[in-house]
């Protein structure tokens, strides 16, 4: 493997308990979870003792007795650094298995976010050959979970994850050791999950990679009294004046209800020379969808278009049945109406 270490630096509900099952596929690495961000306590105590030494007077004169910062010129940074080391790596190994590569993933980098930079320097410092895989997920998808909702408001959640994703790509940007990938790459099984085996130094095992996301993976779900799920099937019609639109994974996949929210991304060509609104319809009725959210993620995958800033759509309360598919179109100025998306109820017992 081209690493020792690998970290994966992300936030709550971003999919990282799938990445890290994805990691612990490969032979010889070992991934553990999450541990309430222990490193960042080592990261304080590091620091305290470069502090300590930086102390004005604390070079000579701390060899006195009667110094009231006796000693304080005998603290060693380097030494601490290999004495966390072996602490570190005594925790996440207790057993001494021999690997190749080791590591954890942990979620709680969005609470030190003033210190990020730092704070990943010092990780840099502690981990032998170490590399970091930075996870992302659409906000929608985070947000809607219960785990977050419990924490902070909306506006608050959304601007603390592009904060985080701002800052972990400007940290990236000239380093060799720092890899991004998206939940949607994981379960799309796209070229960048192959370019990020290639960038650990593993081939891609395209086998065990379906056999790791045919497992569910994070928390367990409590049973359901119905036996009858539903789940979402999506065509997609392609629109010449259309860059790039899809539908969120997440919301389409084991419904318990016909009454369903459906969010995603259009973005319209920067030469199309059209505006206009979306459309959701079963033919009898249409229902409101709220388009150009801002779409930090998206406007990173197409800087040169303006439309990709504000482009995330979302509609709420769509009544769905099997024999009625639900529609969602692109309206002109002119009342010209282009197709994109067309959703079918399937349902399983």
């Amino acid at each position: 493997m081209n690493f020792s270490s690998v970290l994966i630096v992300t936030y709550g509900r971003s999919g990282s308990t799938l990445l890290q099952g994805l990691l612990n596929s490969i032979d010889g690495c070992l991934i553990r979870g999450e541990n309430h961000n222990f490193c960042y306590g080592l990261f304080k105590a590091y620091e305290a003792i470069t502090n300590t030494k930086n102390h004005y007077d604390n070079e000579t004169k701390s060899f006195e007795a009667t110094h009231p910062w006796y000693g304080a010129a005998l603290l060693d940074e380097n030494r601490f650094i290999e004495d966390a080391r072996k602490l570190v790596l005594n925790q996440l190994n207790p057993d001494a298995l021999q690997l190749n590569c080791i590591g954890f993933k942990e979620i709680r980098y969005v609470d030190c976010l003033t210190r990020l930079g730092e704070y990943l320097n010092f990780l840099e410092k502690l981990f032998p050959n170490p590399a970091f895989i930075a996870l992302t997920r659409d906000h929608d998808q985070v947000m809607s979970s219960g785990w977050w909702q419990k924490r902070q408001d909306a506006k608050k959640t959304e601007a603390r994850l592009t904060e985080f994703e701002e800052y972990i790509s400007y940290y990236g940007k000239n380093k060799n050791n720092v890899f991004h990938i998206d939940y949607s790459d994981m379960i799309n099984q796209t070229q960048n999950l192959q370019k990020m085996f290639e960038f650990v130094g593993v081939p891609y095992n395209k086998a065990a990679v379906e056999n790791v996301l045919s497992i569910p993976h994070s928390y367990k779900t409590k049973p359901e009294e119905s036996v009858t799920t539903h789940t979402l099937q999506v065509e997609q019609v392609q629109q010449p004046i259309v860059q790039y639109a899809r539908i969120d994974e997440s919301p389409l996949q084991n419904l318990q209800t016909i009454t369903i929210t459906v969010s995603g991304v259009v973005v319209l060509k920067a030469d199309s020379g059209k505006d206009g609104v979306l459309i959701a319809t079963d033919g009898e009725h249409e229902y409101p969808v709220s388009w150009k959210i801002s779409s930090p993620l998206i406007r990173e995958k197409f800087p040169e278009n303006p439309n990709a800033r504000y482009a995330r759509f979302r509609v709420e309360h769509l009544q769905i049945t099997t024999d009625r598919a639900i529609d969602i179109y692109f309206e002109d100025e002119l009342a010209n109406r282009y197709l994109l998306f067309k959703i079918l109820l399937k349902e399983t017992i």
